[in-house]
């Protein structure tokens, strides 16, 4: 099932993990959000993590279009993250995310 959907909010919390620390018991329950400055931006609450800090790369297990795909795209400028799949225990990198820079590469200043 997607975690979101046109029109939709996430309504219930999918798995999240340190995918660097899942060897670890968790510590403290935190509300895990997005970027957007929006209160829909929720992807998780009460979620069971290990302290983390801001830029802590978090895994949302099964959930789904939470992507590109089903996210609000380019709002306030944001690019899209990058996108890993996990696989057999394997993981692969299958979108890199949008920088800044590429975001204005495609940009065009008029002169008049």
């Amino acid at each position: 099932m997607a975690a979101v959907d046109v029109g939709n909010f996430v309504k219930r919390n999918f798995p999240i993990r340190s995918p660097t620390r899942y060897h670890e018991a968790p510590a403290a329950e935190h509300t895990v959000t997005g970027p957007l400055c929006t209160p829909n931006d929720v992807i998780g609450k009460r979620v069971a993590l290990l302290p983390v800090e801001a830029g802590a790369l978090l895994g949302v297990q099964h959930s789904g279009a939470y992507g590109p795909t089903a996210s609000p795209g380019l709002f306030l400028s944001h690019g899209h993250p990058a996108e890993v799949l996990v696989h057999d225990g394997r993981t692969r990198l299958v979108r890199e995310r949008d920088t800044p820079e590429g975001l204005l590469a495609k940009q065009r200043v008029l002169a008049y």
